[in-house]
């Protein structure tokens, strides 16, 4: 019993590492959005973290979004504080989400946020 309850863990473990890589590569598909300011554009990379967070906890979505933004610091693209930015902007995202869906436990529970 003691060993499936660390596969269990070890299994979570894994799948928030290879999400949180998938956003750290959906991070650099974005485009900016026609007819406003070129700033403004469409990242992608929430949605592995938003799927964490609504299959796990609102935990393992913010796990996710740090695997996320970690990389993308570590690699020299990004500024500190833009970086900051978007850990914050992509927790105020995800966490409202999750603790719904994870009160209510259904669909429409997310179709309401």
């Amino acid at each position: 019993m003691q060993k499936s309850k660390q596969s269990s863990k070890l299994l979570k473990l894994i799948i928030l590492s290879l999400l949180g890589t998938i956003s750290f590569l959906l991070i650099f598909l974005n485009f900016p959005l026609p007819l406003l300011p070129p700033y403004l554009k469409i990242d992608f990379s929430e949605i592995p973290a938003l799927l964490a967070a609504l299959i796990f906890s609102p935990m393992a979505g913010i796990a996710v979004e740090a695997i996320k933004n970690i990389l993308y610091l570590a690699i020299g693209t990004g500024e500190p504080v833009g970086v900051a930015a978007n850990f914050l902007a992509g927790i105020l995202f995800i966490v409202p989400a999750a603790v719904l869906y994870h009160k209510y436990k259904g669909v429409k529970s997310i179709i309401s946020v």
